[in-house]
């Protein structure tokens, strides 16, 4: 007797005169591709909530643009995943280009596409340069990008992101380079500007304050480590023929400038010594954005302590990249503009001839990629697209939930040549009306489409131990088993098994219902096809019960065609001290766990 797995646990199978039927399992992953606000362009995202769209596609728009309210829909009405692809045409991001006193040195745009990152009223993306915040205020620069957005009620600004960046360089030889440290931005991207304005001056390394009269150098600290111009740290030992062992030498400034003039030239260390108002200067010999003097201390025998140097004693550092900062901003952050939503995106943008982004990104997903796809902004009026989309959900064995125009008002409403599109989509009909709160608590409708509110999911079961009675109503007996679980398990039982029902099945749907749930499938293999229908009710929390009907068509003379099996199913409390979700005690005691499902994929004949 074929059972409709509609839900996570064991189904014991009837099957008279030997013929195997399979019937489809229930999976929970709907796809959307339409217009968002922002985000990335043509790049599936999993979602498991409304927030998890705001944070990364914004707000909902409008009617014309309505894939945030169906998102919104799905998740109300007891979705759990969901995936999202932005389409756009012709959009441009937003830019802005940070400046010092000589010209250009930064362009930062939008990660992403859209008008969104325009910084007008109390929305966009601004940037924050600060000096005070680095680690070295008269070398490096902090860089604090913040994205805000506006709240629909109160037309109030509302921070949406902020990305923080201390301690950033404009040498590309330091590892804080700025340009590379962006790289891992969410929310802009860095470039050098065509024309960079540029650097002439030396790096150096000055001490924290006058050195003294004189300073006493031994075996404890005659080592001097440093890097110089963005490479390697190298150490350089001091007047080591009257540090040896005991020994120890009395210097004045003068002296260790003579001496340290004598290791780099002898080490081949492009920097000179100086005395700048009796404080030590180490200048490095190249110009540029890259020439640096970086003192460190040195292990052991370190000698920049005593010569007030490094900045970890105070000393004053400063890089040819620090003319290259972008000025401070103060209180007047630098705005983003120029940021562009593009043409109106239509059924061609969702649903490319080509092949190649709409909908086709989802393709990039690992399989199993989704099970139902909302197309906002498509509808009854696109047949070619829709022909298209319909072929894709066949390929990939999904559902295509199509929605009608605005004005399509006949009752029950004219279906044309749709049906001959194929059996892998149905229309929804009639549109939903939805009444939005906006600025100063004004209220309008919108006419939205209804495919989001209709892409369910069944639930996750409360984790614990579940009772299940199985009533086939044939010659297989009442059975009772039971089954541990938690909601990992459940998610994990219908990940596992969508690939061997997309093999076998054409179609799977599920919709809620007043009192429960109705899923719908069909399944085919070995040359038989299996309707199968099930009801499902309860609250998944204390009881459930799944009442199922399949009919067979095809295989051997004689076998059953019409089957129905019921499946009461109770939570009984905690699972015991000797269970691990996923455990099974059939009747006998005898124990296996449903995470072992996996290996079963091989089993399955290849249609």
């Amino acid at each position: 007797m074929p059972v409709q797995t509609s839900f996570p646990g064991v189904y014991v199978v009837e099957r008279p005169s030997g013929v195997r039927t399979i019937t489809g399992v229930a999976t929970s992953v709907t796809a959307f591709v339409g217009v968002t606000r922002m985000g990335p362009v043509n790049e599936p995202r999993r979602l498991r909530s409304v927030a998890d769209f705001v944070r990364i596609f914004g707000s909902p728009l409008d009617a014309e643009r309505p894939m945030g309210h169906m998102v919104g829909h799905f998740f109300t009405n007891g979705g759990g995943e969901a995936v999202v692809v932005r389409v756009a045409n012709q959009a441009a991001a937003a830019a802005v280009t940070l400046s010092n006193a000589d010209g250009e040195v930064l362009e930062l745009a939008a990660r992403d596409p859209g008008a969104f990152a325009n910084r007008v009223g109390p929305s966009g993306l601004e940037a924050t340069v600060e000096y005070g915040t680095s680690t070295n205020s008269n070398d490096l620069f902090s860089l604090v990008l913040s994205l805000f957005g506006q709240d629909p009620r109160t037309g109030q600004p509302v921070l949406l992101a902020q990305e923080t960046y201390l301690s950033l360089s404009m040498s590309p030889r330091h590892p804080a380079y700025a340009a590379t440290a962006l790289e891992r931005s969410a929310l802009v991207t860095a470039a050098e500007p065509e024309t960079p304005a540029t650097s002439a001056d030396n790096g150096h390394s000055t001490s924290r304050e006058a050195l003294p009269d004189t300073i006493t150098f031994g075996a404890g600290n005659n080592l001097l480590r440093l890097a110089v111009d963005g490479g390697a740290p190298v150490d350089v030992t001091l007047f080591p023929d009257d540090t040896q062992g005991t020994g120890t030498i009395d210097a004045a400034p003068g002296e260790v400038v003579t001496e340290l003039t004598t290791r780099f030239d002898d080490a081949g260390i492009g920097v000179t010594p100086s005395l700048d108002n009796d404080r030590l200067r180490l200048q490095s010999d190249t110009t540029g954005a890259d020439s640096a003097v970086v003192v460190l201390p040195a292990p052991g025998a370190d000698a920049s302590k005593d010569l007030r140097l490094g900045l970890a004693f105070g000393g004053e550092e400063v890089s040819g990249a620090a003319s290259l900062r972008p000025l401070e901003t103060g209180r007047n952050p630098a705005g983003f503009s120029g940021g562009s939503d593009g043409d109106t995106v239509g059924a061609a943008d969702l649903v490319p001839p080509g092949g190649s982004g709409g909908i086709f990104a989802l393709s990039t997903l690992l399989f199993p990629r989704f099970n139902l796809l909302c197309l906002p902004g498509l509808t009854t009026d696109d047949d070619q697209a829709l022909g298209t989309a319909l072929a894709y959900c066949r390929q990939e064995r999904a559902f295509l939930l199509v929605d009608t125009p605005s004005d399509w008002t006949v009752d029950p409403p004219e279906l044309g040549g749709l049906p001959a599109l194929g059996e892998h989509g149905a229309v929804y009909y009639p549109r939903l009306r939805q009444v939005e709160v906006g600025l100063g608590g004004s209220a309008s409708e919108l006419d939205l489409p209804a495919s989001g509110a209709v892409a369910v999911e069944l639930p996750m079961r409360k984790a614990g131990l579940w009772e299940m009675k199985v009533l086939s109503g044939g010659t297989v007996p009442e059975m009772t088993m039971q089954q541990c679980t938690d909601e990992t398990t459940d998610k994990a039982m219908s990940t596992a098994m969508a690939p061997m029902a997309k093999e076998i099945c054409s179609k799977q749907d599920i919709q809620k219902t007043a009192t429960g749930y109705v899923t719908d499938s069909v399944c085919g293999i070995g040359g038989i096809t299996v309707k199968s229908r099930a009801e499902i009710i309860g609250d998944f929390n204390s009881a459930y019960t799944v009442k199922t009907n399949s009919q067979s068509e095809g295989g051997l003379a004689g076998a059953a065609r019409d089957s129905n099996s019921t499946i009461e199913a109770k939570w009984v409390g905690a699972c015991k001290a000797d269970q691990k979700p996923g455990d099974i005690i059939m009747p006998g005691g005898m124990k296996m766990n449903v995470k072992d499902m996996e290996k079963m994929k091989a089993l399955i004949p290849k249609k």
